[in-house]
C-alpha cells in the first residue's frame, strides 16, 4: 500500500511540475513575444520529459520517506 501511495504522490508530482513549466514557459514567451508574433510550446523535447521524470521521483520519494 505503501508503493502505491507513493507512485499516486509521484504521478501527481510529475503532472504539477509540467503544469508549473508550461506556465513559466507561457510567461517567459509572453514577455519576449512581439505585438504581430505567436507563442508556440514544444512539448516533445529532453526538458519536459526530464522535468517529468524529476517530479515523479521527487513525490515517490517525499511519500515514501515519510511513511516509513
Amino acid at each position: 500500500m505503501i508503493y502505491l501511495k507513493s507512485a499516486l504522490a509521484g504521478l501527481g508530482g510529475s503532472i504539477l511540475a509540467l503544469f508549473l513549466l508550461a506556465v513559466v514557459f507561457v510567461v517567459l514567451n509572453i514577455l519576449n513575444a512581439n505585438k504581430s508574433g505567436m507563442v508556440g510550446i514544444s512539448v516533445i523535447g529532453p526538458l519536459p520529459i526530464l522535468v517529468i521524470v524529476l517530479g515523479f521521483a521527487l513525490g515517490f520519494y517525499l511519500v515514501f520517506r515519510n511513511s516509513n
